[in-house]
């Protein structure tokens, strides 16, 4: 389910995303966000709203067994825009201050 944000929070939120990855500090796609979390290395992992059911379960779970909170955040052409990428699903913050602020952002 889609939260609607403002559209300010959002585009900061987004625009925060992208510095965090010039920065080094995000992990871009599935098997990215998924190793973060095996090696306790993610803060906290995004899951575009459009993101697919089985990919968001299986790391829900990880995640959750590894005691990484997870959030639901905007769409995978929204989140690859603003990295600079294709649609991405899933990323992950490897930065605490970063993790942070995002929450304070959408929050």
């Amino acid at each position: 389910m889609r939260k609607i944000y403002p559209e300010n929070a959002e585009k900061k939120a987004l625009s925060l995303c992208g510095l965090c990855l010039k920065s080094g500090r995000l992990a871009l796609g599935e098997s990215a966000a998924r190793k973060a979390v095996l090696t306790e290395k993610a803060v906290l992992v995004i899951f575009a709203s459009d993101c697919g059911e089985n990919t968001r379960k299986k790391l829900e779970a990880l995640c959750a067994e590894k005691n990484t909170p997870v959030n639901i955040f905007s769409e995978k052409e929204k989140l690859g825009n603003a990295l600079g990428k294709d649609g991405k699903a899933v990323i992950a913050f490897l930065d605490k201050g970063f993790a942070e602020a995002f929450k304070k952002i959408i929050s």
